[in-house]
């Protein structure tokens, strides 16, 4: 497979393996860049998360799997 940089356009790697100097303007990935310091949950109305990565949602919906399988559990039972 011939890679090619689109940073400095060599073959041979990738842009974020790329030992050229960038333009400063930053740019490609940052791995999770949405900072979570100033959001609030629309779920909870808590701040330092999204709705989903709500904790409370994430309790809700292990819950309800529990239940469900505790049912159909009880349902081949009968």
């Amino acid at each position: 497979m011939l890679r090619k940089c689109y940073k400095c356009h060599k073959l041979g790697h990738f842009a974020r393996n790329c030992s050229a100097g960038g333009d400063g303007r930053g740019g490609g990935y940052r791995g999770n860049s949405r900072s979570s310091y100033r959001v609030s949950c629309y779920n909870c109305d808590r701040s330092g998360h999204y709705a989903g990565e709500c904790p409370i949602r994430l309790a809700k919906f292990v819950e309800r799997l529990v239940t469900s399988a505790e049912n159909a559990s009880k349902m081949t039972e009968e």
